[in-house]
């Protein structure tokens, strides 16, 4: 267990996690217990009593507690970007999206079709020209 900066870490490091500490990759606790306090999918901190066996706590800040893990992934915010890979590629179209696409769609027909209305008016009531 050396004392690496975030960038050095790899996976199957072995990391100590201590009080005031950010855990910069994803890890798994070996042993020990801390409280972390969360903001992976919240903008509002959680905390979260983690011991021996948890995984994926990215990001957090210790706030009590030491413990060891070992490093399952890295990069930036390495369970972040897999989370935020799942919310883009759901695709549930609201049922006001869908309510203003329908009302976009009439008024489009209708102003074609008053458009059309106008033009063969403007045809079949043309004056004669005088001679």
């Amino acid at each position: 267990m050396e004392d690496n900066t975030a960038a050095e870490l790899v996976c199957g490091d072995q990391v100590k996690l201590s009080l005031g500490g950010v855990v910069a990759a994803d890890v798994h606790l070996t042993g020990g217990s801390v409280e972390l306090t969360s903001r992976c999918l919240r903008a509002k901190s959680f905390p979260i009593d983690a011991g021996s066996g948890t995984d994926n706590v990215c990001r957090a800040l210790v706030r009590r507690g030491e413990a060891t893990a070992i490093v399952t992934a890295t990069g930036p915010a390495p369970s972040l970007a897999a989370r935020r890979k799942l919310v883009q590629s759901a695709h549930v179209v609201s049922t006001q999206t869908t309510a203003v696409l329908r009302i976009i769609r009439n008024l489009a027909v209708f102003n074609c079709l008053i458009i059309v209305a106008m033009g063969v008016m403007r045809i079949t009531m043309r004056c004669p020209q005088p001679r």
